[in-house]
């Protein structure tokens, strides 16, 4: 039971989680930061840019991943039905990964089917049109 709850509370398998992970921590580290400072004004742009850069620190890895699904999944619509997108995230993401491979495996299965269907069918039309030749 103690697992389940530090793998939820670490965000490890959800990637909400991990954005309210990063949404509270640069607020915690802003709010440090702050409290530092006196003038009001000075205190609020500060934790507006000290709280930006934190939460984009954070999230980096989560934009990176779908940055590589988006590029993965060009790269398979460019007609590569071979790429296969890294698999190595524990969340949302990597059902997604998953679903994307199993779909271009699915893909290339199909293509090559209807290859071997078009030689079959080409095989015929060849065959009959040599037999009515020579009849």
């Amino acid at each position: 039971m103690t697992n389940k709850f530090w793998v939820a509370l670490s965000g490890k398998k959800s990637i909400r989680t991990q954005l309210t992970w990063a949404i509270f921590l640069s607020f915690l580290v802003t709010t440090l930061v702050i409290s530092l400072f006196r003038n009001t004004v000075t205190s609020l742009i500060l934790f507006i840019a000290i709280f930006i850069v934190c939460f984009i620190i954070l999230t980096r890895p989560i934009v990176r991943s779908i940055w590589q699904v988006a590029n993965g999944l060009m790269v398979i619509a460019r007609g590569d039905l071979s790429y296969r997108l890294p698999v190595s995230r524990q969340d949302e993401l990597r059902i997604v990964s998953q679903n994307v491979n199993h779909m271009a495996q699915q893909l290339q299965e199909q293509v090559e089917r209807e290859r071997q269907l078009e030689i079959s069918r080409m095989d015929l039309i060849t065959s009959v049109s040599h037999d009515l030749r020579t009849r």
